[in-house]
């Protein structure tokens, strides 16, 4: 005794297709769910990037921070956000090398509002040094 079973049936090829289509559409749906998901897992990667990004620049401003502090001696005011050059040899001076014959080289700073330090790595034309 032989039982029907329609789905196994090569005579019956409209079953198949539905059970194919069906087969197609889940595989479709399983690939855009794993498009979707790179996607998000390339923002997410983006986002960590940012965030170490971050957290290095802020880690070099502290070390800036500790260096002004611990080795130059400031003999003027700091006004926050102004520049300074802060040379090789740990002065701190608001004249810039190309003002005086200073043969060390320097780096633009400012003090930021959280009392820390920064380099100044790129001046906008229209921003001035203040």
């Amino acid at each position: 005794m032989a039982i029907d079973n329609p789905v196994w049936d090569n005579k019956n090829k409209e079953i198949q297709k539905i059970l194919t289509e069906k087969i197609l559409t889940d595989s479709q749906l399983l690939k855009a769910m794993e498009t979707s998901a790179h996607k998000e897992i390339n923002r997410l990667q983006e986002h960590a990037n940012l965030l170490v990004k971050q957290a290095h620049e802020i880690m070099e401003r502290v070390q800036l921070t500790k260096r002004i502090h611990e080795r130059v001696d400031i003999q003027f005011r700091i006004v926050k956000e102004k520049h300074y050059f802060l040379y090789e040899d740990d002065t701190l001076s608001l004249i810039s090398p190309e003002e005086w014959d200073k043969k060390e080289s320097s780096i633009t700073v400012k003090q930021l509002g959280d009392g820390t330090w920064e380099e100044v790595i790129n001046l906008d034309e229209n921003q001035e040094m203040s």
